[in-house]
């Protein structure tokens, strides 16, 4: 005869550890990515004053502004794939998209340097 404690027992979901870790691993980077998104995307959107050097034309600051507001749309990329294969349960993918956001400063800060020695010669 089973009674109320063991039908709720029975229905208890086992959670591993790696799904533990990957649970609050996700939390944690979800959140600081929501908190530093909008001091992200206002730097990016700052980036537009590259145009107050009178030695960057259009065609020198535009990838410049595109590489460096590729940053903040990384962030929400990053969240929206982080969780959506922790629901998957691939777990071991969710480190790469956590790294996702920093992958793209590095490069918005190579093209932004790139471009400048190629076309400014600084």
């Amino acid at each position: 005869m089973n009674t109320k404690n063991e039908s709720a027992e029975d229905h208890e979901i086992e959670v591993s550890p790696e799904q533990k870790k990957a649970r609050r691993f996700v939390t944690v980077w979800s959140c600081l990515y929501v908190v530093f998104f909008p001091l992200i995307c206002w730097m990016a959107l700052w980036s537009i004053l590259i145009f107050d050097s009178p030695s960057i034309t259009i065609f020198i600051g535009i990838p410049i502004i595109c590489a460096f507001l590729c940053v903040p749309l990384s962030m929400l990329v990053s969240i929206w794939k982080m969780w959506s294969h922790y629901f998957n349960k691939q777990y071991s993918k969710i480190h790469w998209f956590c790294a996702l956001p920093f992958f793209m400063l590095l490069f918005a800060i190579c093209i932004n340097i790139a471009v400048q020695k190629l076309f400014l010669g600084r």
